[in-house]
């Protein structure tokens, strides 16, 4: 999806996830996350599976579930203006996808941290297991909400890619998240049929984001699978 937003070939696509946490972490950084390995950590108040269970209303994998698909239905639903046969400017599909990924990000954020409490209350194992999530959460969500960040640019550079406009891709260092600074105008002579190509993309990234988003909460939610149901 990123190359056929950018154009370009992403030949480091191999490279194992070592050698991507390697680019990724400092020794500073490596060090942190040793330092939670290795420690013990106490469970959360409410240790146990049935205090767990009655503390999770609607319980946390049902609402997990429930906001993912709530998430889709809301990515699938964006389209396209009344108008589209003559829209000439990407910004409002891309203040569209803007407030969409801020709703995403806010939605996992809080679902990640409540099954993270839920995580925590199991046993000690688990507690040390949620405290790893917050020391990775820390290390990784800065650079990866910087790589987010630069999506709406690279909306931007695909947009008039897809209408043959002349003049060459935006920088895309230090994106802007206000749409209104993006050169997204392009030349009526331009196709006519790039809107539904460029929707098509834009969601194909939302539902991308998606699971990146629900990466860490889906591995929490296998844990407590494995430590055992959330029942008496």
């Amino acid at each position: 999806m990123a190359s056929r937003l950018s154009d370009v070939a992403h030949a480091e696509a191999g490279a194992s996830l070592s050698q991507r946490l390697g680019e990724w972490l400092d020794w500073r950084r490596a060090v942190a996350l040793a330092r939670v390995l290795d420690t013990a950590v106490a469970p959360g108040p409410g240790t146990g599976r049935a205090e767990a269970s009655a503390s999770s209303s609607p319980p946390v994998e049902d609402e997990s579930r429930q906001a993912r698909e709530s998430f889709a239905r809301a990515i699938d639903a964006l389209d396209l203006p009344a108008d589209a046969a003559g829209i000439d400017d990407a910004a409002p599909l891309i203040r569209q996808y803007i407030e969409l990924q801020r709703r995403l990000q806010a939605g996992t954020g809080r679902l990640r941290d409540r099954t993270r409490e839920c995580v925590r209350s199991q046993s000690a194992d688990m507690a040390q297991l949620a405290e790893l999530d917050v020391v990775m959460e820390g290390l990784l969500s800065p650079r990866e909400q910087a790589l987010l960040d630069g999506i709406p640019t690279l909306l931007a550079n695909h947009a008039a890619r897809l209408r043959g406009d002349g003049a060459g891709p935006q920088s895309e260092t230090d994106p802007p998240r206000d749409t209104d600074a993006i050169p997204v105008s392009l030349p009526a002579s331009a196709g006519s049929d790039w809107p539904t190509t460029f929707l098509r993309d834009l969601r194909d990234l939302l539902h991308a984001e998606l699971d990146v988003r629900f990466q860490p909460i889906e591995g929490l939610l296998a844990a407590l699978r494995q430590h055992g149901p959330l029942t008496p």
